[in-house]
């Protein structure tokens, strides 16, 4: 072989892969730096959105996750009102809870789940809690001198965070009863606007008889009102409580005949007897009478106080 073949050889030689099939420098093997993972904990704290000293112990915590990741594991809440779920992996989780049996009738979550992004360290995450707006129908049935009233209103315990905003239906049974107000015929629904501000009703019935009324209010469509004491009920009787007798054949004078009524006298002028009223139980009821009684006439009463 020449000197200029032999040399071409060796540099060829050179450049091949040797036996043990690494490729010089080209193949070195790669140094990979380790970064220690600093742990993920992830611990709930549940308090009032209203006030946040007010914390909710023993409430079932459920975290979901990370995403994409369903698997859900559930913790409750201490004294602290912190449920602690210990080292997790990092990522995003749907937290949501369920308050205990004594502060569930009365408080709602705020939002029915948050995400939240849990990173390294300890992630203690703050979700809320607030109060419910109980609504009760009420009914009342008042009596003045002149009318009588069927009063329909609710009450409710925390109208400036979620006002109740649906209608009462008013009924009576029998039906055979006339509720006006301001002398225009009711309609049997009644705002919630209305009821608020209370709404009177005037009664007006021809018929003797034992009727009971009813106020049932709709369905509050959120989640965050609950209707208590529903519905409401209240009875009034409309009865003959005095009839005027003539002893002999003398025309009937006008006559006043004075009812004490759950503690008012009621002026009654019977120039056209029997004396018929609405008497509402427990408000009404006949405790004292006095009358003016021309010697050719006399009243008899009606007992009416088991009414």
């Amino acid at each position: 072989m020449s000197g200029k073949n032999k040399k071409a050889a060796q540099s060829s030689s050179e450049s091949l892969p040797t036996g043990s099939g690494k490729v010089g420098k080209t193949d070195l093997p790669c140094k990979v730096k380790v970064i220690p993972q600093v742990p993920s904990e992830l611990a709930i704290k549940i308090v009032d959105r209203g006030d946040s000293t007010h914390l909710f112990c023993r409430a079932i915590v459920t975290a979901t996750g990370p995403s994409p990741s369903t698997a859900a594991v559930n913790q409750p809440s201490g004294d602290d009102g912190i449920a602690n779920f210990g080292i997790v992996s990092p990522g995003q989780y749907q937290i949501s809870y369920t308050l205990n049996g004594t502060d569930a009738p009365d408080f709602v979550t705020s939002k029915p789940f948050w995400t939240l992004s849990v990173g390294p360290d300890r992630n203690l995450k703050t979700v809320s809690a607030e109060p419910v707006n109980a609504v009760s129908p009420k009914l009342e049935l008042i009596s003045t001198e002149t009318d009588q009233f069927l009063e329909a209103s609710t009450t409710e315990t925390a109208p400036a965070l979620h006002a109740y905003a649906q209608p009462g239906a008013l009924s009576s049974d029998p039906v055979g009863v006339t509720l006006t107000f301001n002398a225009a015929a009711f309609a049997g629904s009644i705002p919630a606007s209305e009821l608020t501000a209370k709404k009177k009703l005037t009664l007006t019935s021809t018929t003797a008889g034992v009727y009971t009324f009813t106020l049932d209010l709709a369905d509050p469509a959120d989640r965050f009102v609950v209707r208590r004491n529903n519905p409401a009920t209240a009875v009034a009787t409309k009865t003959t409580i005095a009839v005027l007798h003539e002893k002999d054949s003398q025309p009937v004078p006008d006559l006043s005949l004075v009812l004490k009524l759950g503690g008012s006298a009621c002026t009654v002028k019977t120039a056209v007897p029997p004396v018929i009223r609405w008497m509402i139980p427990g408000a009404s009821e006949l405790t004292a009478i006095t009358y003016t009684d021309p010697e050719d006439y006399f009243w008899e009463f009606v007992d009416i106080t088991s009414s």
